[in-house]
């Protein structure tokens, strides 16, 4: 069985910390014998710090009850002078302090696990889905504007290699341009902290120009601001909206040319009628 100190359950903790007030027993008489009366605390100190290390309040406690009583029971043999009384006193106490202070120091410990775990846990996640999504996306230092990291799809939507994004300042890249022309433009990024634009032309490395959506927002990565950029390739609904106006002018058209015939038709209905009155008359 292999025990972890920071997950172990409170039943091995004290398991452990009556194991290691044993041992202590055992190199107490071992090594000491009879000396043990002058020098009672000699062993319990450390083997109760080391139990409060490894379980906590619980073990700490445990292990200074038990080195206690074995102290004043078999080292001591239940009679104490007033400064052995003393000595008493400060080792209960000190070894109580001492489980205290290793139940926090245990529990902030915990803590700090659970904490990089999620966010661990957090950045994994963000990385699929920067992977994953269907929009071009830059991640650019908002101090300097050099791109730190781009998603696979803004490498497939445009045809240029991962290696010519990173390292660049983002303005540089004139495949970029309609979107950073100039320094001036990436410093309106740092200062609205968020934009949002539409119908913008991007070049792909074939030369296929494209009608893009982008948004970019500032955010902090570890006390430092990055700005991500958003590129979604809105061709394809373009098209659609471009169809879509062509049939409703052509459809115009028709409604129109169907007026014009119908008021055409009406008008060589009446003609007929006319000459029959006229006639009749």
């Amino acid at each position: 069985m292999t025990w972890n100190w920071k997950t172990a359950s409170l039943w091995q903790r004290l398991l452990v910390a009556l194991l290691i007030v044993g041992a202590a027993s055992a190199l107490q008489i071992i090594f000491f014998g009879s000396l043990g009366r002058g020098i009672p605390y000699l062993i319990f100190y450390p083997a109760t710090m080391l139990a409060a290390l490894y379980g906590g309040l619980a073990g700490g406690l445990l292990a200074t009850m038990l080195s206690a009583i074995l102290v004043f029971f078999w080292v001591q043999r239940g009679s104490l002078s007033a400064p052995e009384w003393l000595g008493f006193a400060i080792f209960v106490i000190s070894c109580t302090l001492i489980s205290f202070v290793c139940e926090v120091m245990r529990r902030s410990q915990q803590r700090a696990k659970q904490a990089a775990e999620t966010l661990s846990a957090s950045e994994v996640r963000f990385r699929r889905l920067f992977e994953a999504t269907k929009d071009g996306i830059l991640i650019l230092d908002a101090e300097t504007g050099m791109i730190t990291d781009v998603n696979p799809f803004m490498v497939e939507l445009l045809g240029y290699s991962h290696e010519v994004f990173l390292g660049r300042k983002v303005w540089e890249l004139g495949f970029l341009r309609d979107l950073f022309s100039n320094r001036v433009k990436f410093e309106e990024l740092q200062q609205k902290e968020y934009v949002r634009y539409e119908n913008l032309p991007l070049e792909t490395s074939q030369g296929r120009r494209i009608e893009v959506e982008f948004t970019s927002h500032v955010y902090s990565v570890n006390n430092q601001k990055v700005i991500q950029c958003a590129i979604r390739d809105i061709s394809a609904r373009k098209r659609a909206e471009q169809a879509l106006h062509e049939s409703a002018v052509e459809l115009q058209h028709k409604n129109a040319e169907l007026e014009r015939f119908l008021y055409a038709a009406s008008h060589d209905l009446k003609s007929p009628v006319v000459t029959v009155r006229t006639f009749l008359g």
